[in-house]
């Protein structure tokens, strides 16, 4: 049974919006503290010029949280249902990286992870049990569960009719009480925990139950309530209780550790979260990586095929009734011209891909994709040609030798949105397998 989530009675933190690649220069003049706490996670690009992070600074006055680049503008009704959904993306994303659910996820691990998972875990644990309580076992007199061994080692009976008559019946009753020593580590978390973070976490302005404000403090500092947690543990035989008391150990653990009015969750390079969440929301996605062609190298008159070499796409589409294959490459660049375009070595790539797919399926019909950031953008395809020329015509382009690679661009929150509701996105789908007709 869930508990209901009250309003808030202390005002939230307030939330400044930033995305991935502001200027370090923007942050300096108008929020020098967020850029020391980006700068000491190493959240800085190589040239010192931009941001490189998505996810959330979390500081004692305020919370920054910093979207994927080209997220469209956000009003102030959305930035807690928004932060709240990354957040739940983040977590999604770590998890499917521990788990291997993709493997040619090749982006950097995510900063808090542990914490996060911590975080969303105790909450939804507390919005669905409530505050940790004991049970206990009282022996009870004309009450409770009849115990008659007890009343006949211990009553004298009275003769009737029918046989003895007890007067008294011993009995047992089992109670859960909540006046104990994990019950006040259990609140004293979830009270810190709905001061930071329940309102990223639930999209709202909501408070967990005011109950908890009477609960006494734990004894100890944290390291003793850790210790106290783990002795505890060795003791517990529910499943609820034996995840309680880990997760409420990892969580004191990770705070340890963590200045205490600064924590920063999300991941450096979103590139790799970017591939992933793209990979896990299309249909019809295809494990072409295993039919590529590898490298093999003639050495002193052996062959050699080299370890871990082997061409690997991003995504591949397959039409279930057809051969027909999109080759998708996810690209997390703005896209708005020729500076801010994929390079040569990523067409060249994709072309390469195309070719290698030919060669386990001649008969398929190939088509090519790039996907951007962006509700929109100006890119339309990739084409070859001829030469370089001041002024290019539709003849100059060498089409047939080299497919065009057509580009689309994806809304980042309506594919965070889809990501974290594990939904497919239904029409870029039917966009991209289209191409290839």
């Amino acid at each position: 049974m869930f508990l209901l989530w009250k309003k808030r009675m202390q005002p939230v933190k307030s939330v400044l919006v930033f995305r991935d690649r502001t200027p370090v220069l923007t942050l300096a003049s108008r929020h020098p503290e967020i850029l020391s706490v980006l700068k000491g996670h190493g959240l800085i690009s190589n040239s010192g010029d931009r941001v490189h992070f998505c996810g959330v600074v979390s500081r004692a006055s305020d919370i920054a949280v910093f979207l994927p680049r080209s997220t469209r503008e956000v009003n102030s009704n959305e930035t807690k249902k928004i932060t709240s959904m990354l957040l739940r993306a983040i977590h999604r994303y770590a998890r499917d990286r521990d788990s291997k659910i993709h493997s040619n996820d090749e982006g950097e691990s995510v900063l808090g992870s542990v914490r996060l998972s911590s975080i969303i875990s105790l909450l939804d644990d507390y919005a669905n049990y409530g505050l940790y309580s004991r049970r206990v076992s009282e022996r009870t007199i004309n009450s409770g569960k009849l115990d008659w061994k007890r009343t006949v080692a211990n009553e004298i009976p009275f003769l009737g009719n029918s046989g003895p008559v007890y007067l008294n019946i011993r009995g047992n009753r089992r109670r859960f009480l909540s006046e104990c020593e994990v019950a006040r580590i259990h609140a004293k978390v979830i009270r810190e925990l709905d001061r930071d973070y329940s309102w990223l976490i639930n999209g709202g302005d909501s408070s967990v139950d005011s109950n908890l404000i009477d609960v006494q403090l734990p004894l100890g500092n944290t390291r003793a309530q850790i210790a106290y947690l783990e002795t505890q543990m060795q003791g517990a035989f529910s499943d609820r209780d034996v995840f309680l008391f880990r997760t409420l150990i990892q969580y004191l653990e990770t705070s340890s550790g963590y200045s205490a009015s600064e924590h920063v969750i999300g991941v450096k390079e979103f590139h790799g979260m970017w591939e992933h969440m793209l990979h896990q929301s299309l249909h019809n996605t295809f494990p072409a990586n295993r039919f590529l062609a590898a490298p093999v190298y003639r050495i002193d008159g052996g062959l050699y095929q080299a370890k871990n070499q082997r061409q690997r796409t991003d995504t591949v589409l397959k039409d279930p009734n057809s051969n027909l294959f999109t080759i998708v490459d996810a690209k997390y660049y703005a896209a708005l011209g020729l500076p801010s375009s994929p390079q040569l070595s990523d067409i060249i790539k994709q072309l390469f891909y195309a070719q290698a797919l030919k060669l386990k399926w001649p008969n398929a019909t190939l088509g090519n994709a790039f996907v951007f950031p962006g509700g929109k953008g100006p890119i339309e395809s990739v084409h070859m040609s001829n030469a370089e020329k001041k002024h290019i015509n539709d003849a100059d382009l060498l089409d047939r030798e080299y497919p065009p690679i057509r580009c689309f661009y994806v809304e980042p929150l309506l594919l965070i949105d889809a990501f974290v509701k594990r939904k497919k996105l239904d029409d870029l789908s039917f966009q991209l397998l289209r191409i290839a007709i």
